[in-house]
């Protein structure tokens, strides 16, 4: 049956309005046809869109269009975390300016806040799709390379200025044991260069590899922090020793961490001056000691380094004063291997 033989046969009225039914239909049909998936939404295509020479983009998928937009930054973020942690693990081996039998490694792990370093980058996100064959929402977070070295690079700038400034003042230094402690602050700085470094890296290699030369000199910095320590050398001197218990002990410990020590005074640099307090009293038959120990590290001119300590109160018979006394300096060389170290290494490591 064609249209013009339907138009006579129904009436006219219901003719129109059967027309306007199938139209308003078929325009319904055709504002429900989803829109096609965006090239950004998949990471098979991603890079028509946002090429990696230009962009750093990752995807997120979620439930809703606001947890879409937060994984995708989260991915960027993540991204950043993991690239940097993966590069910023190194192995350096020094060997000892002393002697070549002898070497030490360190193992330097920088953990990077990725996310005080992405506040300076302007991230960017694309509105989020709902993608209906994954019934989810997919949205793109990107960063422009370009304008995030831009922005980027007075942090840089920054890290820079402040990390030269003691490697100046290292450089400048002449007594060792204080350009160990500078060192170590340093060292410091460089973590904080480093993680500027490692995030410039990911935006612009190629920029980045300006800064070559620095990334040599944080290199250096364990070894050139082992030969001011052995250029430290030390003579130790014990007053109030017992069968030279304190002055073994006091020697190995230095030793121990790779000081060189001499019986030389003309060849010492620094004086380790070591006092030992019994402090012994008697009280009729018994005996009671309240031990003490002091440390003074000096240069000739100035103290560079104190350490002192009093023990808990030790008691016997006067007349096993030799028992007590042994008491005394098995007490001190304990609290000499317990502590002594430990806050050595609190200013110079």
């Amino acid at each position: 049956m064609n249209q013009k033989h339907l138009k006579n046969t129904i009436s006219p009225r219901l003719y129109r309005s059967g027309f306007a039914l199938c139209l308003v239909l078929l325009c319904t049909a055709c504002a429900s046809t989803p829109s096609p998936k965006p090239l950004w939404a998949s990471y098979d295509t991603i890079e028509t869109v946002y090429p990696n020479a230009e962009y750093i983009a990752r995807i997120g998928t979620g439930d809703s269009a606001q947890t879409a937009a937060l994984l995708a930054e989260g991915a960027l973020g993540s991204y950043f975390s993991h690239t940097v942690s993966s590069s910023a693990t190194a192995s350096q081996s020094m060997t000892s300016a002393a002697g070549a039998s002898t070497s030490e490694s360190r193992t330097i792990e920088r953990t990077v806040t990725v996310e005080s370093l992405m506040q300076l980058t302007a991230v960017h996100k694309t509105s989020p799709y709902f993608d209906r064959a994954g019934n989810h929402y997919v949205c793109c977070a990107y960063i422009n390379r370009e304008e995030a070295w831009r922005l980027h690079e007075a942090r840089l700038f920054s890290e820079r200025e402040h990390f030269m400034a003691f490697v100046k003042a290292a450089q400048a230094e002449d007594d060792s044991l204080k350009r160990m402690l500078l060192l170590k602050k340093t060292r410091e700085a460089a973590e904080d260069y480093l993680a500027a470094l490692d995030f410039a890296r990911l935006l612009s290699p190629a920029k980045e590899a300006a800064y070559a030369k620095d990334r040599i000199a944080i290199s250096r910095l364990d070894s050139e922090w082992t030969k001011a320590k052995t250029e430290s050398v030390m003579l130790v001197t014990v007053t109030q020793d017992n069968e030279n218990r304190i002055f073994r002990c006091m020697t190995g410990l230095l030793s121990e961490e790779g000081f060189v020590l001499t019986a030389k005074p003309f060849q010492a640099v620094y004086k380790v001056l070591v006092l030992v307090e019994p402090n012994k009293v008697r009280h009729g038959d018994m005996l009671t000691a309240d031990p003490g120990i002091s440390v003074s590290l000096s240069n000739g001119t100035e103290q560079v380094f104190s350490y002192t300590k009093t023990l808990e109160r030790i008691s016997g018979f006067s007349e096993a004063e030799g028992f007590v006394d042994k008491k005394i300096y098995a007490a001190l060389e304990d609290e000499l291997r317990a502590s002594f170290l430990t806050e050595l290494r609190a200013i110079l490591k």
